[in-house]
C-alpha cells in the first residue's frame, strides 16, 4: 500500500477484525454495538501540529483500535475507514505487545 496520511489521520481496515472469539464461536454483526466500530491501523499521518507545539501520535500501524466515526475511502480496490486520532476512543490491542 503506497499511501502518507497527513496531519493526525488515522486509516483502519475494518475487514481485519476477528469475527471469532478464541474458543471458536462466531460473533454475529447483529449483536455488535452499531456506534461503536472497530478495525485495525494500517496507516497513520505524524501527528498534528499546534501552537503548544507538536502532537505526536498515539497510535501505531497494527493497532486494534476501537471509533466512532470516519469515512469511507476506497484505496486499492478495499475499502478502508478514515478517522482522525480524537475520532479513535480506545486502543484495544496494542501492536506493540
Amino acid at each position: 500500500m503506497n499511501i502518507i496520511l497527513l496531519s493526525n489521520r488515522v486509516l483502519i481496515d475494518v475487514g481485519a477484525v476477528e469475527t471469532k472469539t478464541p474458543s471458536g464461536v462466531i460473533i454475529s454483526k447483529a449483536f455488535e454495538p452499531s456506534e461503536v466500530n472497530s478495525g485495525v491501523v494500517v496507516a497513520i499521518g505524524p501527528g498534528k501540529d499546534m501552537e503548544q507545539g507538536h502532537v505526536s501520535m498515539k497510535t501505531a500501524v497494527g493497532d486494534k483500535v476501537a471509533f466512532m466515526y470516519g469515512q469511507k475511502f476506497l484505496l486499492e480496490g478495499k475499502t478502508y475507514i478514515l478517522v482522525t486520532e480524537d475520532d479513535v476512543i480506545a486502543i484495544i490491542g496494542s501492536a506493540s505487545k
